[in-house]
């Protein structure tokens, strides 16, 4: 009876498998980002970014937007996911394969910070942002 338990949990998680790593993939993707941002590498980060970002803002006023958004608060002390989620369909956007990631973040002059982050799987099967919001 115990075997037939550990059975079918094991057949109820193998179709999970591959949601987790492509969250993790999406998570890897997102942290990798925002150390470019948090580091003021501002041309790599918004070249990372998704074409459709680029597409919708332009970089001057992409840089303009996250250095005053981000410069006031000093550097990163910890950033801890908070959640993560994958979805095929977004207002607004075409069918894909999207995740939506939430950090809670510590910041030097500011605790407990949101950073909101929305990953696309690109056509080249790498993960970019394509928005990025902070509360």
């Amino acid at each position: 009876m115990m075997r037939a338990w550990i059975a079918l949990i094991l057949m109820l998680m193998a179709p999970l498998a591959p949601a987790s790593e492509k969250t993790d993939a999406a998570v890897t993707a997102a942290n990798r980002w925002l150390r470019q941002v948090d580091n003021g590498e501002y041309p790599a980060a918004y070249a990372a970014a998704s074409a459709l970002m680029r597409q919708k803002v332009a970089f001057d006023a992409w840089q303009g937007a996250i250095a005053q958004s981000r410069t006031p608060l000093g550097m990163v002390h910890k950033r801890e996911l908070t959640y993560g989620a994958l979805q095929k369909e977004l207002p607004g956007l075409a069918r894909g394969d999207y995740a939506q990631l939430r950090f809670r973040t510590d910041f030097a002059t500011k605790y407990e910070v949101t950073e909101s982050i929305t990953m696309m799987l690109d056509s080249d099967g790498q993960w970019r942002p394509i928005g990025y919001f902070i509360k």
